[in-house]
């Protein structure tokens, strides 16, 4: 995940909390945390 696909994700969950659109909000913070796994696991495999 790059830093600004993460911060893309992130604004569309604020602003989607701010709407009080749950549903938006949970996809995006979804988005957010399987690209953050994703991530890590890509991290692991190179050590």
């Amino acid at each position: 995940m790059s830093r600004p696909a993460g911060a893309l994700h992130w604004q569309t969950a604020q602003a989607a909390l701010a709407r009080r659109d749950l549903g938006v909000a949970a996809s995006a913070l979804q988005a957010l945390l399987e690209a953050a796994i994703k991530l890590r696991h890509n991290a692991s495999s190179w050590q």
